[in-house]
Order: C-alpha cells, then structure tokens, then sequence
C-alpha cells in the first residue's frame, strides 16, 4: 500500500525538469491525463494515455506521458508493460536525464520482482548524477536493497546521508533497527529505535494550524513511534534489562494500535522481576481487550500463571476457566467465520462494501458508524478488522483494482450505448433527407422547363429571321389575326358554293393589310418581351441547376458514418470481452483471498487450540493437585 501510492506521489518527480512544459499544455489529450493524475484516478489518467497512443500518441511533451505511462504500469503490478515502456526510453538518442529516470524505474521494477542484484546493476548504469527530482527516491531504493542484501553497513552509511526532512527516514530507521534486531545486534538496533523516537518527538508536536498533509504524517509517525517504543522494550527485554523495557513500553500510548502488545511486554518485564501484582495489572488490561490480538491470547493464560506464582490457587482456576471459555468461543468464531468463507460468502460481504472499499478506513470509523447503526451482517465487521491486517492488503489491492476497472468498463458502456443511440438518430435522419431529396421533381421540372425554354428559342430565331410578325403577335393583333383567318375562309367557301364574293375581297385584304401593319409595328417589343422571357428561363435553369448541384454536393461530401456502427460493434464486442475477462480476474482474485484467509483462519484456530490445551492442562493440575490436599 505505501509503497504505492509511494510511485505514485513521486510519478512526476521522475520526470526530468528540461522536459516540462513551461507554462502551458501542448496537447490537450496530455492535460486530460494530468487532470486525472492529480485527481487521483491513476487508473483513468492510463486510460487516458492509452486511448491517446492509439489514436496516434501525444505531441509536445516529449517522454513526458511515456514515463508517467510506464510509472503508473509499475505502481500497479504491470511489470511487463512497465519494462517495456522503459526500455524504449533507453536509446541513445533519448536525453540523458530521461535514461536515468528509466533506468531508476526499472530497478524499482526489478527491486518489486525480488531481483535485488539485477536491480542494483540497474542503478549501476545511471549516468552522472541523477536528476535532483529522483536523487531522494535513489537513495530510498539503495537502502532497500542493501537491506534486501542484508548489507546492513551499506544501509547504514547510506541512511546516515539520508535527508532528515524526508518523511520515508522514519521509515528507513525503523527497518534498519529491525534488521539488526533481526541479526541479533541488539545494541545497533536499539540505537536505531532511540534516534527514530528522539526524531519524531522533536518533529511531530501537535500543530492545529498544519495543513491535512502535515497532520496525516503526524499521526504515522505517532504509530511508527509506538511501534517502535514496543520493539525496543522487547530487544531490551530479551538482553535482560527489564527496567529500561518497563519504562520504553510505559511510552506507548494508550490509545495506540500497539498498546496490547506494550502491555504484554511490561507485564513480562516486572514478572521477570518477580514483582508479580505489577506483572498482573497490565495484563488484566489486555484482557479485556479483542481475542484476535495474540497478545490478548496469551495475557489469557498469562493471568493464571501471575496467580500460581503468588499461590491464588482458586483465582488461577477461576482465570484459567475463563480463558478457556473465551479461547472456546473464539474458536468456534473463526470456525464459523472460515465456513462461510468455504461456503463462497466472502465475494458478497466485498460486494457490500459501497463506501469505496477501504477496510482500513473502516476500522478508524468503526466507532461512528457504529453509533449510527450496525452493520446488516455481523461478519462484515469481522472482515473489517481481519482484512486490516499487512498480509491481506496485496490481495485486497488487486481486488479493489479490479473492482475499479470494472466500474471504468461500466461507465464506457454506458458512453458507448449513448453513442449508439447518437449514431442510429444521425443515421435516421440522413436517410430522412436522402429520401426527402430523392422525392423532389427537380429533375423533371428542369426537363420540361429546358424544353420551354428551346421550343421559345427556336420560336424567336424563326421569326427573326423569317420577319415572321404574325409569329409574336399577342392580344388585340392576335385576335384580329383570327378575325381575317374567318373571314378568308368564310370567303373561300362562299366561293365553293358559286356564290359570288368580289363584293368581299378587298374588304378581307384590306383588313389583313391593316392586321399585318399593326403586327409589324409591334414584332419590335415583342421580340424584345420575348428575349427577355428566354433570359429570365435561362437563370431559372441555371438556379436551378445550381441547386441541384449543391444538395448532391452536400450529400456526397457529408461524412460517411455507416463505418462508426462497425466500430461501434467491435468495441461492444471488445468491452464484453474485457468485461469477462475482468470477472474471472476478479472471480480468481477472490477465490486467492478466499484460500488465504481460511489458511490465516486455520493458522489461529490452531494456536488457539494450543492455548485451550494449556488452559485445559493448567485446570486439570489443580484439579489434582486439589484432590491431593484433601485429606
């Protein structure tokens, strides 16, 4: 968990000053990836990244988003990914400080793989200096190593240059106390712890101005002080110094995780001094305390024994009575507890936690929510305080991981169902038109208006050239025309039928002179209002045309979408495909945790049943050592 969000706070850092931008984002699929980073959704800004390289990578910032890709692949365990994106940062071409920013990211990715020596030839190829963003990281993972390599000289020489004001000293203090604890270097170790608790009491004072950052440090450095203050009274303890280790776990607080085990080891350290009622106050308080604490178990059998020693023969049966019927209902708690888990509960006591799923959470809440109202299954607060514990927290991780991408695959289906319901209304609607303008009569119009506009044209070119003046002849001088039209023929049939018609002819060709005159003298304006009519049809083609040409433009240029269902249908077909995958992943992470936690189960109901067969042992020599004083 810290070591995590450890790569993760100090993603950035990596990445070398000379290639920041200096004040604005360049790509703006970058600044997406940012927003989410520093939003904390690691797992959206590589999403992020990811759509981002398939759609042809991001331009202007250099190995910027490379290095944030492969750091975040390696905070989360996905160690090929992360060496592959590292060793394409390592050509030659590629600037210096970006090279030993990949090289230091691959000896993280070796140091997590428990390849110590392969790690530190990793380091080894850093060239010069190192960045000033990644020297304080460097010299964290240096130490881990010589620790890992059970250096413990180089650890120390390097911790010595360790800066103070970096919170992880603390940690690397501590770790490297207990590695010469380990090593059976007692005085080193206990020189270790006392510089780390001199340490947090001279830098971690209660401060009610400190920003949320500040007092979150304040409170781990408070627990890592209690921790402490308990491994040295045991060190000190184990060399015989029962005095200095009464007054080392007298620092621990009372409300600290570690009070229990503190507790115990003063109840040891004035038992060893057979001041036995100062061995016994402490350990009735651990008593009292959750039997899932080991130092509860034994302060159980721990009690009886103080009483033994000072010949309470019937408060030691009465104690060690107790303790067996606690030990007894503790057993048969985990019994029933590790059942459903074999019967296939645990993936729906996770299911149930909505809260984000944060189980250390939940046990610092514990009391809140417990004045509000109880969990709806009792076992949830039982898992609560089991999954707290170090050697679940990996699994839990991949679990809540998982979990997370599962949402993240949710969420893009839901986007992808709003896209296909945006695709099906742009594609209706297209047709819509499609038919809209396929039922127009423009074309036939355009015909027939064409063929108007020719039959006028030929019309006015045989008039013009015949000096046809009847041709144009329109209202009162069309009219007259039809007038002499009867009455020649009128004439022509009086002829026909013998009858005689001198008398009519030269009033018939008289009035046709005067026709043709008046046509004459208006074949002028008539072939002008005709020209004019065939000018007007022209542009009305021409318009019309134009229109036709731009709809059929518009249709043919228009962006083609039919091939986005295609794409929309692969992707469907890609997210039911992850989203299986996801679900056996998890389906497999939670059988893992599972077989785990029932291991752990077994692991406790085993100790609990040495300890009831010391209760039991314990009464059953009173009993006869009762039976043997009666007379």
């Amino acid at each position: 968990m810290r070591l995590r969000r450890w790569l993760l706070c100090s993603l950035l850092l990596a990445v070398p000053a000379s290639a920041q931008p200096l004040s604005s984002v360049a790509d703006l699929r970058y600044g997406v990836v940012l927003y989410e980073y520093y939003q904390g959704n690691y797992l959206d800004a590589l999403a992020e990244l990811m759509v981002a390289e398939a759609r042809g990578g991001i331009r202007g910032h250099r190995e910027n988003p490379q290095l944030i890709a492969g750091g975040i692949s390696l905070a989360y365990g996905m160690h090929g990914k992360a060496a592959a994106i590292f060793d394409d940062l390592l050509d030659d071409d590629t600037p210096v400080e970006v090279r030993n920013a990949a090289w230091y990211y691959l000896a993280k990715l070796l140091y997590l793989q428990s390849d110590w020596d392969a790690s530190a030839a990793s380091l080894g190829r850093l060239d010069g200096s190192p960045d000033s963003a990644i020297s304080t990281r460097l010299q964290s993972l240096q130490f881990n190593l010589a620790l890992r390599r059970n250096d413990l000289d180089a650890a120390a020489a390097l911790l010595l240059g360790y800066p103070k004001s970096d919170f992880m000293w603390s940690y690397h203090a501590y770790n490297l106390a207990a590695a010469y604890s380990r090593a059976q270097l007692p005085a080193r170790a206990q020189a270790y712890f006392q510089a780390l608790l001199q340490h947090v009491r001279d830098n971690f004072n209660p401060d009610p101005m400190a920003p949320a950052s500040v007092e979150q440090q304040r409170v781990e450095a408070l627990a890592l002080y209690d921790k402490a203050q308990t491994a040295l009274g045991y060190s000190l303890l184990q060399q015989g110094r029962q005095a200095s280790a009464i007054s080392s776990f007298s620092g621990v607080r009372k409300d600290s995780d570690y009070r229990h085990e503190a507790l115990l080891g003063y109840g040891w350290s004035a038992f060893q001094q057979r001041d036995y009622q100062q061995a016994l106050t402490p350990w009735q308080l651990v008593n009292a305390g959750p039997l899932d604490s080991p130092a509860v178990q034994e302060s159980l059998l721990a009690v009886p024994y103080v009483y033994e020693q000072i010949g309470a023969e019937q408060q030691a049966l009465q104690a060690y009575q107790h303790a067996e019927q606690r030990l007894q209902s503790e057993f048969q708690r985990l019994q029933a507890l590790a059942a459903d888990i074999e019967a296939g509960q645990l993936p729906l006591w996770l299911q149930a936690q909505t809260r984000g799923f944060n189980w250390l959470a939940l046990e610092q809440e514990l009391d809140l929510e417990l004045e509000q109202e109880l969990p709806a299954n009792p076992r949830q607060l039982e898992l609560a305080r089991l999954f707290a514990r170090n050697r679940f927290q990996a699994s839990l991780q991949e679990w809540r991981d998982v979990r997370a991408l599962q949402q993240q695959l949710a969420r893009w289906q839901e986007q992808l169902e709003v896209y296909q319901w945006s695709w099906q209304e742009r594609y209706d609607l297209r047709q819509q038109k499609q038919a809209l303008v396929a039922g127009q009569p423009w074309r036939a119009q355009g015909a027939q208006l064409q063929q108007q506009r020719d039959a006028l044209r030929q019309r006015l070119d045989s008039a013009r050239q015949q000096q046809d003046y009847l041709a144009l002849a329109s209202g009162e001088t069309a009219a007259n025309w039809r007038t002499v039209q009867r009455m020649q023929a009128n004439v022509e049939r009086l002829q026909a039928a013998g009858k005689p018609v001198a008398e009519y002819v030269p009033a018939v060709e008289l009035y046709r002179g005067l026709v043709l005159w008046q046509a004459a003298q208006d074949f002028p304006a008539a072939l002008w209002r005709n020209e004019k009519n065939l000018r007007a049809a022209d542009a009305a083609l021409t318009s019309l045309a134009q229109d036709r040409d731009r709809v059929e433009v518009a249709l043919q240029s228009a962006a083609d979408i039919a091939p986005f269902a295609g794409r929309i249908r692969s992707l469907q077909q890609r997210l039911t495909q992850q989203t299986r995958q996801l679900a056996s992943a998890r389906a497999s992470i939670e059988g893992q945790l599972a077989q785990q936690v029932v291991v752990y189960l077994d692991e406790q109901r085993q100790q609990l049943r040495q300890y009831l067969a010391q209760a039991r042992l314990a009464k059953a020599r009173l009993y006869d050592k009762a039976l043997e004083a009666q007379p």
